[in-house]
């Protein structure tokens, strides 16, 4: 049983029965759960007029199911939306300003209701502000192997032997980097989307590195040496260097055809 039901306040609409696609609710003879299966979606209880049903797992976090949006509809209009799409540009210089605890904290607000298989939220995030030269020899030391197939791997070997005279070319001026985990990859996928348009948002920028990623293809158990707290099962499926933009880019460029087949 995962859903607490208030039967003073449940109107018997049908609505809650009518989002679930398991059928986990019935109204026959009184409003309950029939047990059949419920994966904690939150439908049941989004779309309840009246907030009389509420999910167990949010018993301990004074969570009000009366609470509503603040309007019926969205504030931000289609061509808004595309607009802060079109100024999207990956930024790879930085300014020396930090990324605080507290902008972080209002950063990460927007996966409280990420998407994710089966709802699960089971993501893991680590953000690197300290050893950035320990953590790049560490990536370094796994994606050499492919060394041969990239200049940027190749450049990044010259600022293993000498940083003090050669660039990061894992992060460029970079100084902080989002790693997202999940067993799923599809999970990390939808996060990651949601981190880089709020950072725009917020006045940030960043750029995602495959090449961190890579490590985990090549290497996962390696790879999985320098977060012993993560859980091993999962993979580390997006990297995201992230910090203030020092330059500001004036237009968008010719957008590129997207093959659309319809069947």
């Amino acid at each position: 049983m995962k859903l607490n039901i208030d039967p003073v306040r449940c109107v018997r609409c049908g609505l809650c029965q009518s989002v679930c696609i398991f059928n986990n609710i019935s109204l026959d003879p009184e409003v309950h759960e029939t047990e059949t299966e419920c994966f904690e979606c939150g439908h049941c209880v989004s779309i309840c007029p009246t907030g009389a049903i509420n999910l167990k797992i949010y018993e301990d976090l004074n969570y009000d199911t009366r609470n509503k949006y603040k309007t019926d509809k969205l504030d931000v209009t289609y061509d808004e939306y595309i607009d802060v799409l079109n100024r999207h540009r990956s930024i790879r210089y930085f300014t020396k300003e930090d990324v605080t605890p507290q902008t972080y904290e209002k950063l990460f607000k927007c996966l409280d209701n990420t998407p994710t298989a089966s709802n699960m939220q089971d993501l893991d995030i680590v953000v690197i502000k300290s050893d950035l030269y320990e953590f790049t020899k560490h990536i370094y030391d796994i994606i050499k192997t492919k060394s041969s197939d990239f200049l940027t791997i190749r450049n990044l070997a010259k600022y293993i032997e000498n940083p003090d005279e050669n660039q990061n070319t894992l992060l460029y001026t970079g100084r902080d980097i989002i790693l997202l985990f999940s067993k799923n990859p599809q999970d990390t996928t939808i996060a990651c989307g949601r981190i880089e348009i709020t950072a725009q948002l917020m006045g940030l920028g960043g750029f995602y590195n495959g090449f961190i990623v890579m490590a985990d293809e090549i290497d996962h158990e390696k790879l999985m040496e320098y977060f012993p707290e993560i859980d091993p099962s999962k993979h580390l499926s997006c990297a995201y260097i992230i910090g203030h933009p020092k330059i500001k880019f004036k237009r968008p460029l010719p957008p590129r055809k997207v093959n659309i087949t319809y069947k």
